[in-house]
């Protein structure tokens, strides 16, 4: 059987010692910060799929969708916003991965 890092409550997603309120937009830790829209659609993205590279296609797919503005620079712009706030709340977690390649969300 295999467990799951990432639990779920409601609208509450919790990895490593960080949650994200999908509602609210909230991501907190040691400190809290509000995401866009597009941020917290993205980091529940990366968190479902835990331990797991996921493509930048992929990604533009679920979290973009129709938007055909939307590239491979839109998702590294995305994943760097995102990469700075979980640092700067103190998550014990990162986000790996390289322009045009695949991302994955760890804990450190």
């Amino acid at each position: 059987m295999t467990r799951r890092k990432t639990k779920y409550s409601g609208s509450v997603m919790s990895y490593a010692n960080f949650t994200l309120n999908t509602e609210t937009l909230e991501l907190s830790a040691v400190n809290s910060v509000r995401l866009s829209m597009k941020e917290s659609e993205l980091l529940s993205l990366l968190m479902q799929h835990s331990g797991k590279e996921l493509p930048t296609d992929y990604i533009l797919e679920h979290v973009w969708r129709a938007d055909d503005s939307a590239d491979s620079n839109t998702v590294y712009l995305y994943v760097r916003y995102l990469q700075r706030k979980l640092e700067g709340i103190g998550a014990a977690a990162q986000i790996t991965g390289e322009i045009g390649g695949s991302y994955m969300l760890t804990a450190k």
